[in-house]
């Protein structure tokens, strides 16, 4: 999918409340909406992102769909990811548990074919591989 980027300016949300049973209605901007007129198809479902409870495992969600669109393998340095993620963490062994839990809800609430493996290079720095299975 390839979208063409603009220079626009205009609210997305134009008003939002609360129902008696606690749910939340948003009306949303018919500028921006009109703006998602060239976009055929999203690549999840948002209730499935939503159910997946983290901001870090939607993140990575929406990564791995990027960049596992045209290959079957995406090879990432932990650094690189913890700052695409925006993550805080400095150290590998603070980053990876939190990955690795992101990767697990990733899979069994969305019912994506990823994986995930783990590997030092050389000089001694953690890689990441995510990978794309075909069923």
């Amino acid at each position: 999918m390839h979208i063409e980027y603009n220079n626009s300016r205009f609210g997305i949300i134009d008003a939002w409340g609360m129902h008696s049973d606690q749910k939340i209605w948003l009306r949303f901007s018919q500028e921006w909406l009109a703006s998602l007129g060239d976009i055929k198809e999203l690549e999840h479902d948002f209730d499935q992102l939503k159910q997946l409870r983290s901001p870090l495992a939607v993140l990575l969600c929406e990564s791995l769909s990027d960049n596992l669109e045209s290959t079957d393998e995406w090879k990432i340095d932990i650094h690189e990811l913890s700052a695409l993620l925006c993550m805080k963490e400095k150290y590998a062994a603070h980053i990876l548990p939190k990955i690795k839990s992101a990767m697990k809800k990733i899979r069994d609430r969305v019912s994506s074919n990823y994986q995930l493996e783990i590997y030092q290079t050389d000089s001694g720095q953690t890689c990441l591989t995510f990978k794309k299975d075909h069923l």
